[in-house]
């Protein structure tokens, strides 16, 4: 697959923004990986962000959970996350960045 630059009008040409063609392999940018350590003993995981919302699942301290950029950013503390195939909301303050 060969990716043509794109022009700006300006007679220049550009990369699209949303991709990176390198070796012929198209890498998507603007993806956050960044992983958590749960703190808390047990942490409920919730459908959306808030205490009012259903468990979905749980993790536990010292589990490594990851920063899921496919759900919608959350209001306040809650977080959105994955770990395997559960994901979710946590609350924030029981999750430390490494």
């Amino acid at each position: 697959m060969t990716e043509t630059p794109a022009s700006n009008g300006t007679g220049n040409s550009t990369t699209p923004a949303s991709s990176v063609v390198e070796n012929n392999t198209v890498t998507p940018t603007g993806i956050l990986s960044i992983h958590y350590h749960v703190t808390a003993s047990v942490l409920n995981v919730r459908s959306s962000p808030g205490t009012n919302y259903s468990i979905v699942g749980q993790v536990y301290r010292g589990d490594t959970v990851w920063y899921d950029s496919v759900l919608p950013r959350a209001p306040s503390s809650w977080v959105p996350i994955y770990k395997g195939t559960l994901e979710g909301y946590v609350d924030g303050i029981y999750l430390q960045e490494y």
